[in-house]
């Protein structure tokens, strides 16, 4: 089968992970979808994106000192769902097949994005980051929401100042924010 997305710029992406080869991942486009996907499928008080999610994460890994490429690694830990979307953890569990799936795009967007899939302990770092984002959003955004249902992680901060706004500003915040991490890790 040869499925493929077409991204905002034009780009045609392979669906099939196998296919990626030497697929281009363009940030323009990676900012564009991440800013208007919902977080938690849109169930929440306010419009939350995935691209503010991935700020934060970052800027959570900058308050706890990390370096700036584990900084990165946060802000492009979910740039894969700019192409396959952001399935909900409760679904996935449903969906067979989709972990595998979601791993290939991920490393691929990764690689062409200048990070190790394999650096075990900065995604360690990124994976703690995202679960204090995931409990900081639910007592943000979903008000009413059972805490219960997220996991407590040890060194979680009581407040952030997350970063909402608009879709545009979703995007273009990401993109700056990129683009500062970018000029800070030259090499890459």
């Amino acid at each position: 089968m040869n499925a493929f997305t077409t991204t905002f710029s034009g780009q045609q992406i392979p669906a099939d992970p196998d296919r990626l080869g030497d697929a281009v991942f363009f940030v323009a486009d990676i900012a564009h979808a991440l800013a208007r996907q919902p977080r938690f499928n849109g169930h929440t008080d306010e419009r939350y994106s995935v691209a503010e999610h991935s700020v934060n994460v970052s800027l959570l890994l900058a308050a706890q000192g990390l370096d700036p490429l584990t900084q990165y690694a946060g802000l492009m830990h979910d740039a894969h769902e700019a192409y396959v979307g952001d399935v909900a953890a409760p679904q996935k569990a449903f969906i067979p097949g989709f972990d595998e799936y979601e791993r290939k795009f991920a490393h691929a967007v990764q690689r062409a994005h200048g990070l190790d899939p394999r650096d075990r302990d900065m995604w360690e770092a990124v994976r703690l980051a995202d679960l204090q984002a995931l409990a900081l959003e639910n007592r943000y955004f979903r008000r009413g929401t059972p805490n219960d249902i997220i996991p407590e992680v040890e060194g979680q901060p009581s407040e952030v100042p997350f970063k909402t706004g608009s879709t545009k500003e979703a995007r273009i915040d990401f993109l700056a924010h990129y683009d500062e991490l970018r000029a800070t890790l030259q090499w890459i």
